[in-house]
């Protein structure tokens, strides 16, 4: 006789796993772009798709982080997991969750680097999620999000914020907060 799959084994299709699949690839098909409220503009993309890891995450997934700010100057990252860039006239800080490290950029190129998260939570910052379940909470700078990751949670303060979330992403919880906010994203599911 055939054998049967175990009780807690799941079998989907070969059609289904397709799907899957191409929603994936999906998530690195376009890079995200938007400005920032002092006029930088900003562009996100994966430049490696990492492998699937323990609960649908991905891991070793590298993205690629533009600014261009209105002075002339251009910044250029490649980065994995969440991270919050602040910048002022002379530097850019880039702040690593997964870390809990603060690499602080000079014109130059040269950093220092400190433990720890070293801004301030009421400038204008942006955030990049690119793992699934992310929590990202600001204070009251005018923020700009960019989610790469399934299930992640915004809560936003008080400033005019953008949130520009990649296609084939889901389950993701937003509150922006007071301010003239805007979400953008492809596939947007609104559900009160």
């Amino acid at each position: 006789s055939a054998s049967e799959p175990a009780k807690d084994t799941t079998t989907i299709s070969s059609e289904a796993a397709a799907e899957a699949e191409r929603a994936r690839a999906k998530k690195s098909s376009q890079p995200l772009q938007a400005t920032a409220a002092d006029g930088t503009a900003v562009s996100v993309g994966r430049v490696s798709q990492g492998t699937p890891g323990e609960g649908g995450t991905e891991e070793g997934s590298r993205y690629a982080v533009n600014l261009k700010r209105t002075d002339g100057s251009e910044w250029n990252l490649e980065i994995s997991g969440d991270v919050r860039i602040t910048q002022s006239a002379d530097t850019t800080s880039v702040y690593y969750a997964a870390e809990n490290r603060t690499r602080i950029y000079q014109a130059d190129g040269s950093y220092a680097e400190v433990e720890g998260y070293t801004g301030d939570e009421n400038v204008d910052s942006i955030y990049v999620s690119t793992s699934d379940g992310a929590a990202m909470r600001s204070g009251n700078g005018n923020n700009l999000y960019f989610v790469y990751g399934d299930n992640t949670s915004i809560e936003g303060g008080s400033g005019n914020d953008t949130v520009v979330i990649a296609d084939g992403t889901s389950g993701h919880t937003i509150n922006t907060g007071e301010g003239n906010d805007t979400v953008n994203g492809k596939t947007l599911d609104h559900r009160a």
